[in-house]
């Protein structure tokens, strides 16, 4: 059994770096977009409830929010899980605290690359190339999941995935209100901004009930420091497999639908700068 300390120790420490990771890509990704959010055109910011839902229709951002969706899902499906992970196939909560180390500074460091890679690169192809790691991390733990090497290799390919998704996610999402400006003439940030943010919430809902369906599905006995093979199966599909698929998947959506690279949104920058719409 895992002492009550430790499980405590554990969950406050995943939980005060999960706020400062928060807090930094947030930062980060203002940050890093701030000359997107403030584009030049016409000062008529009202729009109807219609036309907030006929921005939707909009490809670059219905693909936006559909990669969001999965990705979401999948990256919190995998931390959520980590608890369950370490305690029943590890056989050592504590191990999670120092993967969890190495996953935020190695985020850290991404989050500091990617706007110069943005830059140079185009923010389509950086964020895709996040996803791109992401999965090929996931990918390398299949080698032998139980192996604590592949673990830590799978955490710094997380991370860099993870630096690079989060603060290109806000650059991405500025880039669809200006596309969305572009076609309507409306300026549509906070609505673009509000959906964006209610499609993460709602992917963090589902992948925070996945878990327990499969665990009670699984066969899971509470207290129990042995499980059956079955629950041990669910928390590894949980934790690597239903991640890796769903990450997988947001990049093959994003990867072939997104229609925005660096091209298309300087050309829709000087159109809006131009005072030129399709409107």
């Amino acid at each position: 059994m895992i002492p009550l300390d430790d499980l405590i120790g554990c969950f406050s420490f995943v939980r005060e770096n999960s706020i400062k990771s928060f807090v930094l890509l947030n930062f980060g990704g203002q940050a890093a977009t701030h000359e997107w959010i403030t584009p030049k055109g016409t000062d008529d910011e009202r729009y109807s409830l219609r036309e907030l839902f006929q921005f939707l229709r909009f490809k670059p951002v219905w693909t936006h929010f559909l990669t969001i969706l999965l990705s979401t899902v999948g990256t919190s499906l995998s931390s959520g899980t980590g608890t369950f992970f370490y305690t029943y196939i590890m056989k050592d909560l504590k191990l999670m605290s120092g993967v969890s180390v190495v996953s935020l500074v190695i985020t850290l460091l991404g989050m500091a690359v990617a706007p110069v890679l943005a830059n140079k690169l185009g923010k389509k192809n950086v964020f895709l190339a996040g996803i791109i790691v992401a999965v090929g991390g996931s990918l390398i733990r299949f080698i032998d999941v139980r192996s604590l090497l592949l673990i830590y290799v799978g955490a710094v390919f997380a991370g860099i995935g993870g630096g690079f998704i989060g603060p290109l996610a806000y650059g991405i999402q500025a880039d669809n209100t200006m596309y969305v400006q572009y076609k309507t003439g409306k300026r549509a940030e906070a609505a673009v901004a509000s959906l964006s943010s209610f499609v993460s919430k709602a992917a963090q809902g589902v992948a925070g009930a996945i878990p327990g369906y499969m665990l009670a599905v699984t066969g899971f006995i509470g207290g129990a420091a042995q499980q059956p093979q079955s629950v041990e199966g669910g928390i590894i599909f949980c934790s690597i497999m239903l991640p890796l698929i769903l990450c997988a998947a947001a990049g093959l959506v994003f990867g072939t639908l997104y229609p925005l690279g660096k091209k298309e949104v300087d050309e829709i920058t000087l159109a809006i700068e131009q005072g030129v719409s399709t409107k």
